[in-house]
């Protein structure tokens, strides 16, 4: 699926936290994410694919919190994957604010 139609379907996004070793290295940047969800919506499997580890781990730990719709093909809920992009500025007051609808 792609990022835009998987961004439909969220519903609950946890903003991931600024790790201190980061912000002591002055580390920003941005990272992306190969994620799987489970048939109910919630993530399962995030993997870096590209990014500093430290702000990935983060990004990880965050991301394994989201929640989306469930897909629906047919009237049967279906597993999905997709990548999300997470960005880690210097000043961690700009990260983005959860989602719920």
């Amino acid at each position: 699926m792609t990022p835009e139609q998987a961004e439909k379907l969220l519903v609950e996004k946890v903003p991931a936290v600024y790790p201190e070793q980061a912000r002591k290295q002055h580390l920003t940047g941005t990272v992306h994410l190969e994620i799987f969800t489970a048939s109910d919506g919630h993530v399962v499997v995030a993997n870096l694919m590209d990014g500093d580890p430290i702000l990935g781990a983060a990004a990880k730990d965050a991301v394994l919190k989201w929640r989306y719709k469930p897909l629906s093909i047919m009237g049967m809920e279906q597993q999905m994957s997709t990548t999300v992009e997470l960005k880690f500025p210097a000043d961690d007051s700009t990260q983005q604010v959860p989602i719920k609808k």
